[in-house]
């Protein structure tokens, strides 16, 4: 993986690189050393971002295909307070590239927004 698609990938799945380097356990100034190519990523790095990348694209093609199947328009809910919480800002941004994605396919979808804890939405 090359710098580049390293920060394609980071991009498609809507992350800062502050998240990021959280979940990766580094400093996030080491994550804009490996997209500008100050630093080679370590292979275990590579790895480990692959996998999350993968399971995000994953969850979206999900909530893409039942959006398609929905005889209605299909509800994207947004939960209020992302900035509160990490759990809540991925699942944001899990939904945000999920609406664009069926935008763009010309699928009919609502966006809501509600004050749930993410534990009552995803199991």
């Amino acid at each position: 993986m090359d710098a580049a698609e390293f920060l394609a990938m980071r991009r498609l799945i809507g992350a800062f690189r502050e998240d990021l380097a959280k979940v990766l356990g580094v400093n996030p100034r080491t994550v804009q050393r490996w997209e500008n190519e100050e630093s080679p990523i370590p292979w275990g790095i590579e790895d480990e971002f692959s996998e999350i990348f993968e399971n995000f694209a994953s969850a979206v093609r999900a909530i893409v295909d039942a959006a398609a199947s929905s005889p209605t328009p299909y509800t994207f809910r947004f939960l209020k307070g992302a900035e509160d919480s990490s759990a809540k800002a991925e699942y944001n941004a899990l939904l945000r590239i999920a609406w664009f994605q069926t935008y763009l396919l010309g699928i009919e979808g609502v966006a809501v927004y509600e004050d749930e804890e993410l534990s009552s939405i995803v199991p």
